[in-house]
């Protein structure tokens, strides 16, 4: 491999990291196969939590929107268990470590609005005690 073009080897090792992510992502959802329906819809979703990142160098921004609108699809549908979120996680580093500092900020400020609007409605859908 270290014949190969420095371009040429990150898309191999891109693709080798996507397929990995993937494989474990779908090992750690079949000792809880019987509680996921249907099955292949879950599977599907978390596969495509990693096979995206095979072009997260050339397309980080579009890699990490597609993971994670995955992500949040896998999570409303209400599937019971939920694999570690490797691949949201690698495509936002990503993001952070090849692009600009302005499109950072954007994305650093929605996802902190976001979270912080997540965490409010939480909590008010909580009891009061």
């Amino acid at each position: 491999m270290a014949a190969l073009p420095q371009q040429r080897r990150e898309r191999v090792q891109d693709a080798g990291l996507g397929v990995a992510v993937a494989a474990v992502n779908v090992v750690s959802l079949l000792p809880y196969h019987a509680r996921l329906h249907p099955l292949w819809l879950a599977l599907t979703l978390v596969a495509a939590q990693g096979i995206p990142l095979a072009w997260r160098r050339s397309w980080p921004v579009p890699v990490l929107v597609v993971i994670a609108g995955v992500r949040v699809a896998y999570d409303q549908i209400g599937f019971g268990f939920a694999p570690f979120p490797l691949g949201p996680a690698i495509a936002f580093y990503t993001v952070i470590d090849l692009c600009g500092p302005l499109l950072r900020s954007l994305d650093l400020g929605w996802r902190c609005r976001h979270r912080h609007r997540h965490l409010r409605g939480r909590a008010r859908s909580r009891p009061a005690v």
